[in-house]
């Protein structure tokens, strides 16, 4: 858990430890580093640490919650300025803002910490997006449901972009993504003989 104080000096001692713990893992020294060798790299006192931290993955906690902020208020900003808006729209945004973001989660892949991102994006979506349950008419029943899938599908779509280096536009892994909504349910999947055949 962390606790950052509103303040200047707190302000710089955090970015000194995100700095030093981001350079150490780039380093590839995730999981071999002790917190005494993390404040060293910030230049920070054990006891400066722990009065922001917790625990050395705290540092990434607060990157991810800071980031979903930016996250919502850059969809927020984007989507007012439109005249009308499809779910699509979302996504699209929501790729673009990680494709100049993408730092964080390349840190979070070389530290095996996606699942600390997939469980704030579907924070995000319960509590920032519930006026996507009202525009799609999604029952409260299935709302659970709704969050937990699209939340898998962008944060896992969404890792393995970043993994193959970004090859498509934010706009073509959007609709890559979004394909398994919109189009497939309403495919017939009718096994023929020769389908079966094809299959052996």
């Amino acid at each position: 858990m962390y606790h950052i104080k509103n303040d200047k000096r707190t302000a710089v001692t955090t970015n000194l430890i995100q700095d030093a713990l981001s350079t150490l893992i780039l380093e590839g020294q995730w999981g071999c580093f002790t917190l005494t060798k993390l404040a060293e790299r910030a230049q920070v006192g054990r006891a400066t640490f722990y009065r922001s931290f917790d625990a050395i993955e705290d540092v990434l906690q607060l990157q991810v919650d800071q980031a979903m902020v930016d996250l919502f208020t850059f969809i927020m900003e984007k989507i007012k300025r439109l005249p009308s808006f499809f779910e699509t729209d979302i996504y699209n945004l929501f790729f673009q803002y990680w494709n100049r973001h993408d730092r964080l989660l390349t840190l979070l892949l070389i530290s095996d910490q996606q699942a600390m991102f997939k469980n704030q994006l579907m924070r995000l979506y319960r509590e920032n997006l519930t006026f996507v349950q009202r525009i799609l008419q999604i029952q409260e029943s299935h709302w659970a449901y709704f969050v937990i899938l699209r939340c898998s599908v962008l944060s896992d779509g969404l890792f393995e972009w970043i993994k193959n280096g970004k090859k498509e536009s934010p706009e073509e892994i959007s609709r890559i993504l979004l394909l398994s909504f919109s189009e497939l349910h309403a495919v017939e999947l009718s096994l023929t003989k020769s389908v079966l055949a094809h299959s052996e």
